[in-house]
């Protein structure tokens, strides 16, 4: 979304950075972060610059983050600064440029970390709101909440620690930290859980050019390790003349502290039960989490048992049927092979929770996993389509990932690549160099749908898959993308999107009048026999969206023109699809025998989100559907999200959050059909609420609407709507983080 702009700033500067480059000044460098989106660098001008390796920092420039750490390196002094997520850092001198004495910063909130250099002549300073921190050749880190909070702490060195309001300063060693808000402003020995939780996420320094130990002054000697490292011991009085015993001397650094710290980073458990297809289950899931720079990585490794842990054949949950912590051992090498391998290559997947570089829109990106948010270009064919709206009852391993090239690029889709049914992707393609227009391409693919098809108690279908031709949905699109205006204060681009549907029967199909043949049924996208004089329309099974989308400031918007007839209609693959694919099934074997049944519908959808700061995030959209004759449409769709995340509610940190996507919502809440529930399959629900209990554990409230799964891992259908059962699921659970 910024490219242009990036572009033209790019041109700006480069001016002044030949004369930067010129003089041989001092300047900063952005050597790490791990998300570009949670990055903002702005310059005195009120530039704001697009993240990348290695880019210069000058005076006057601030560089926040939010979902992301950011890693700064002075050059040539050597200083290492590693800054947290949510943290507002400015650059005000550095030393030898421009006249400026010493090297300045200005933390306006969050927490960094800082290895400064050692070098005779080198000088530092850091201001907060309440504080001046006058720092030697020492590693210490600082943290700034408002109102709340304005902290140092010293790992190695000398720090000199100003309170602004009362001019009161203290001398702050290895081992020690103060507080402005504190009661009492004066050095305090920290402990190593005080010293590693004031550390957690910034201790490590990742870029490969932020080595502390290359950091000058900083080699580690023995001497420092006796000297300098060491806190000051406390005066010691005897016994015998206060006839108290002495106090205890304050704990030193544990050969565990790493470790511990590591495991903090990493790793989470959940416990507690679920509910699923209405039995209740005793839960406990160990969610290590992993991050390398843009790889980001989490498994989900989950023993789901209804009594008796010890039991994992007959007492735990098998998703789908399938024994997850088997890995094959029920098949012989000698006899089944394949069946052994694929079970193996199953029950490892099912352990990922997901794997991820980087993000849609990036130049590359990788998602695989249970995901929640899978869209091709504009979304015309597939938007928000997720996965794993059944997670934890069914986990599938999906995959979505693209690359862009400059002058093109693709995206690709897979449901699940244990079981792939859903798949397909996109190619694009920039003409004009230097101008962003693109032109798209699109196929996606359902090789199962009528598998979903309802059954009956007996396990048979309500409709046989042969009686519908057992068909394959293909669907294909293309789209034009025009950026009018791309950056973070407003983005206007431009977006339109024609696609349809033409199946591929596997068998022929009859109603004893009509017949249609096996293979491609053109005639779902082209009625010949159209009578067009009458004003039927030739067309079906198509899709048509046009509109805009963007951002102003802090909100982001998406309205769009609609216009499709048949069983195809825009974000044909989306989150409800995997409850209705059985059905559209059934629908186009019906429109195929009888083609004069199909209306055409047209509509405006609006979406619009926005958010405050880190703290709350809020989504909805809604799509209102009308007939040829001007009449509702009972196709609409309601999209509300809401994020509560913590601190924004004073003295309970809460955080939660709750999505509901429905179907045919005002039909429902009008009443206008009894078979409609606001509950039902064409309703997506997610929710939780998170309380923290302790400093290591958070009880946990979490509500879904599920489909309902036999034994044999089939969908279980109601019979009065011929619609796949839902039913809600609730968890209540612990979760224990270091």
């Amino acid at each position: 979304m910024k490219k242009l702009s990036i572009l033209c700033i790019f041109l700006l500067a480069i001016p002044a950075a030949i004369i930067f480059a010129q003089d041989g000044g001092p300047v900063a460098v952005l050597e790490y972060f791990d998300n570009p989106d949670g990055v903002f660098i702005l310059t005195t001008d009120g530039e704001d610059l697009f993240p990348e390796y290695g880019m210069q920092l000058f005076p006057g420039d601030q560089i926040k983050t939010t979902a992301s750490v950011a890693e700064i390196r002075l050059d040539p002094n050597g200083t290492l600064i590693k800054l947290a997520t949510n943290t507002d850092f400015v650059i005000d001198t550095l030393q030898n440029s421009g006249g400026a004495e010493a090297n300045t910063f200005s933390l306006v909130t969050g927490k960094l970390k800082a290895v400064a250099a050692r070098n005779g002549t080198a000088q530092y300073q850091i201001k907060t709101q309440t504080a001046v921190c006058g720092v030697r050749g020492t590693i210490f880190g600082l943290e700034v909440i408002a109102g709340q909070t304005d902290s140092a702490m010293v790992q190695k060195g000398l720090v000199t620690f100003q309170k602004i309001a009362t001019g009161e300063t203290v001398e702050l060693a290895a081992g020690q930290f103060a507080d402005t808000f504190a009661a009492a402003f004066q050095a305090i020995a920290a402990t190593p859980d005080q010293m590693a939780s004031f550390f957690q996420g910034i201790n490590e320094f990742v870029g490969e050019n932020m080595n502390p130990d290359a950091v000058p002054g900083n080699e580690p000697t023995p001497e420092e390790a006796t000297t300098e490292e060491a806190p000051p011991e406390e005066p010691v009085q005897e016994a015998v003349t206060t006839g108290e015993p002495a106090p205890e001397k304050a704990a030193g650094p544990s050969f565990l502290d790493p470790v511990i710290e590591y495991l903090r980073d990493v790793l989470g458990m959940q416990i507690g039960s679920i509910t699923i297809d209405g039995v209740t289950y005793s839960k406990a899931v160990l969610q290590p989490q992993f991050t390398f720079g843009k790889l980001k990585l989490s498994l989900y490794l989950p023993i789901i048992y209804q009594s008796n842990l010890f039991d994992p054949i007959n007492d735990w949950y098998h998703p789908r049927g399938n024994d997850e912590w088997s890995f094959g051992k029920e098949y012989s090498w000698e006899t089944e092979k394949v069946e052994k391998v694929k079970d193996i290559l199953s029950d490892t997947f099912l352990k990922i929770r997901y794997v991820q570089w980087g993000e849609q829109r990036d130049k590359f990106y990788l998602k695989i996993g249970n995901l929640d948010n899978m869209t091709i270009g504009h979304g015309l064919l597939m938007r928000n389509y997720a996965n794993d709206d059944d997670f934890p009852a069914i986990r599938r391993v999906g995959l979505n990932t693209g690359m862009d090239l400059g002058g093109f690029g693709l995206e690709a889709v897979v449901n699940d690549l244990a079981e792939p049914e859903i798949f397909g992707g996109r190619l694009f393609f920039r003409p004009f160099s230097g101008f962003r227009l693109a032109f798209g391409f699109s196929t996606i693919v359902d090789i199962a749908p009528a598998s979903q098809i309802p059954v009956n108690a007996d396990g048979t279908f309500t409709v046989d898959p042969q009686t519908v031709g057992n068909p394959i949905f293909i669907n294909s699109g293309f789209d034009l993308d025009l950026p009018i205006m791309e950056n973070d204060f407003l983005s206007i681009v431009l977006f339109g999107d024609i696609g349809g549907m033409m199946p591929y029967l596997r068998n022929s199909i009859t109603d004893g009048t009509n017949t249609i043949n096996q293979g491609l049924a053109f005639q779902a996208l082209y009625n010949r026999d159209a009578n067009v004089q009458a004003g039927e329309f030739p067309l079906k099974n198509y899709g048509i969206a046009a509109g805009v989308l963007g951002n102003i400031l802090v909100m982001d918007y998406r309205v769009e023109y609609r216009n499709y007839r048949g069983t195809f209609r825009p974000t044909f693959f989306n989150k409800n699809y995997d409850r209705s694919r059985g059905e559209y099934a059934i629908q186009i074997a019906d429109e195929l025998l009888n083609p004069h049944t199909v209306e055409t519908i047209v509509g405006i959808y609006g979406e619009a989100g926005f958010k405050i700061g880190d703290k709350f995030r809020m989504e909805a959209g809604y799509m209102w559907p009308w007939t040829t004759d001007f009449k509702f449409g009972e196709e609409d769709y309601l999209h509300m999200e809401v994020q509560l995340l913590k601190g924004i509610i004073p003295k309970f940190d809460i955080e939660g959050s709750l999505t509901y996507d429905r179907y045919k919502f005002i039909p429902t809440l009008l009443g206008t059909d009894a078979q409609l529930t606001l509950f039902d399959a064409n309703t997506v629900v997610k929710g939780e609420v998170v309380y923290p209990i302790a400093p290591t554990l958070d009880l946990a409230v979490l509500v879904t609407t599920a489909v309902s799964y036999d034994d044999n891992g089939d969908v279980v259908y109601d019979t009065k709507t011929g619609l796949p059962k839902v039913y809600p699921s609730v968890s209540i659970e612990t979760r224990v983080h270091f």
